[in-house]
């Protein structure tokens, strides 16, 4: 697909979203409206995206009210299928915007995606490696078969691994063999590949108010992947088999990814210790869905980090409040807009650079500007 246009697309665009247990897969996706609707990605501000599918929008809810709100009993009660499909529709309203000094790009057309959210892929895919083991679910499907043909279906791929995190000692096999298996071809070609570092705002438990501040500087940023990645030789085996550099290869793009996010007005992680979930969450009234976002009517705007929130309380209101007013989802719609776009937004860095900078001990000037 361009980076430079999008077109009209009839079939569905697929996303696989893949990564070990707890990694953060069900709550990305659960985040995703979230923050669109309060614009915290890492994208321009003139770059218009919104949901106008409602039955998927209702789904996304469903999905958020689960891992926000209900109990874990409750949660995992309904999440016996090994594949979870998700169907949206986002709605990119005609706009252009220029992006690291490039011409301006344009951005126009609804498009219907589908995500398959697999379940515990890399402990999954060990044990068929190390055991050969013929494993059914309750419905009796091969889950390998299922995960498989959900990688074969799809135009774009999303790989989680928490943020200063290492696998599991049942990942390590299934990851480097999964990551060969994905450069090596054996499932087809991806338009783009974005590996994101997800559970971000734990990182930063210590700095209290001036946690945000601090995730999002590029340095932060860069030193964040290079610990995860280095204190991990599974994790390093396998990502350094997927910077290939063939001329058809996949957009390779590395991120932080943060669902439960930052306080807004404070600044501090949205994550108590003792609960393990998060502080804060939208108000009722916020997570009504709304076909038009709520920032085009913000008069007065202040820019933090890329993101305009509202200054002035006469442009909030007690019946509809800003979505961002308390909870700041960190870039959790960054991934899916790039997938479908092919445009990377700020905070992601080509990973190829990156790996090649770590070996040499080069600074990515150029990326650092940008962010």
């Amino acid at each position: 697909m361009s980076s430079s246009k999008l077109t009209q697309q009839q079939a569905p665009f697929r996303v696989a979203l893949i990564g070990g247990r707890k990694t953060g897969k069900t709550t990305l996706c659960a985040s995703l409206a979230k923050c669109l609707i309060a614009r915290s990605h890492g994208f321009s501000p003139h770059m218009i995206a919104r949901f106008t599918d409602a039955t998927g929008l209702d789904q996304l809810e469903a999905l958020f009210a689960l891992k926000f709100n209900a109990p874990n009993t409750l949660f995992r009660a309904q999440s016996t299928a090994f594949v979870r499909k998700i169907k949206i529709g986002i709605d990119f309203t005609s706009s252009k915007w220029t992006f690291f000094k490039r011409p301006a790009h344009h951005l126009s057309g609804y498009y219907a995606i589908e995500i398959d959210d697999l379940r515990d892929d890399f402990d999954l895919f060990g044990q068929f490696v190390t055991s050969n083991a013929n494993l059914e679910t309750a419905d009796g499907q091969n889950p390998l078969t299922q995960f498989e043909d959900s990688l074969i279906k799809a135009n774009a791929l999303i790989i989680c691994q928490p943020a200063g995190q290492k696998l599991a000692p049942s990942e390590s096999t299934g990851f480097i063999r999964l990551m060969s298996d994905i450069a090596t071809g054996r499932y087809g070609s991806f338009d783009t590949i974005i590996i994101a570092f997800t559970k971000y705002e734990r990182l930063f438990l210590k700095d209290g108010v001036k946690a945000f501040q601090h995730a999002i500087k590029p340095d932060t940023i860069l030193t964040t992947m290079r610990d995860t990645i280095l204190n991990d030789h599974a994790l390093e085996t396998g990502f350094r088999a997927l910077n290939c550099h063939q001329a058809d290869s996949p957009h390779l793009y590395a991120m932080p990814v943060s669902s439960f996010g930052f306080l807004r007005h404070n600044g501090a992680p949205n994550f108590d210790k003792l609960s393990g979930q998060p502080i804060c969450v939208l108000e009722k009234a916020i997570e009504q869905a709304r076909s038009e976002n709520p920032l085009e009517e913000a008069k007065a705007k202040q820019k933090v980090a890329g993101f305009s929130v509202p200054l002035q309380k006469k442009d909030i209101t007690e019946t509809q409040p800003h979505p961002a007013k308390h909870w700041l989802p960190f870039l959790t719609a960054d991934p899916f807009l790039t997938a479908i776009s092919g445009i990377p937004s700020q905070f992601m860095i080509p990973f190829g650079e990156f790996l090649s900078a770590l070996d040499h001990g080069l600074p990515l000037e150029q990326w650092r500007k940008t962010a």
